[in-house]
């Protein structure tokens, strides 16, 4: 007996690569509005196994580190953002969510990671932004690393003069000053205090009592309170 109206079946209705592209974002794009962020992560993570999606694998692997960092899942977020810098350095988006999720982590790991990242590469190359090189000196600065971060800071403001790093360089060697075992203590003081009237010299009329305040603080920190106070008042 055979069947009535059957459904026939044909490989002409298999939908298209751009398809299967299309209803994936909508899905992303559907688990974003509504805040779904680990059905999300689960797309992204299954889709990476799609053979049919292989030639959009960069962006789905984007997507799955953007969902671990809404997800509060920043172990795979950090190592899915390695491996994007491992391979380009000089794209800005990789930079601002590798800055998003050292934030949230308060990891000191990226510390490591930048520094073997760079380490065979020769300084300020044409090929990554220079702001990336303050990131760098900035993840040397906040590990405590203050003798590298100095390194880097000076060299950066040899090649970019700035107002704003050169009062870094200050604090930072005030910072070194204050370390119990450090020799020349004076004469890191004196080179500190240089800097921040470079810095007060070549700050913005406009960011005056910023210049006052830093100033102040700075004169604090190596115990100078008397002219500390005056900048205070």
């Amino acid at each position: 007996i055979e069947d009535m109206d059957t459904p026939e079946f044909s490989k002409t209705d298999e939908p298209t690569v751009s398809d299967d592209w299309t209803m994936f974002c909508d899905l992303i794009n559907s688990a974003w509005e509504n805040k779904r962020y680990t059905h999300m992560q689960r797309l992204t993570f299954a889709a990476m196994s799609s053979r049919r999606l292989q030639q959009h694998v960069k962006e789905i692997d984007f997507m799955g580190a953007v969902a671990c960092l809404f997800n509060k899942e920043e172990v795979f977020g950090y190592n899915k953002i390695r491996e994007f810098l491992s391979t380009d350095k000089s794209m800005p988006r990789y930079w601002n969510l590798f800055n998003l999720i050292i934030y949230v982590t308060q990891d000191t790991r990226h510390h490591r990671f930048v520094t073997r990242l760079f380490d065979r590469q020769t300084a300020f190359s044409a090929n990554v932004p220079p702001l990336v090189y303050t990131l760098i000196a900035n993840y040397c600065l906040l590990s405590n690393s203050y003798k590298y971060a100095l390194n880097h800071y000076d060299e950066i403001y040899r090649r970019f003069p700035s107002p704003m790093i050169a009062m870094i360089l200050g604090i930072l060697y005030s910072q070194i000053a204050n370390q119990k075992f450090t020799n020349r203590k004076q004469s890191l003081v004196v080179q500190g205090m240089n800097y921040f009237e470079i810095y007060k010299n070549t700050r913005e009329p406009e960011a005056k009592a910023e210049v006052l305040y830093n100033t102040g603080r700075y004169y604090h920190q190596i115990g100078m309170l008397s002219l500390a106070k005056n900048y205070y008042e």
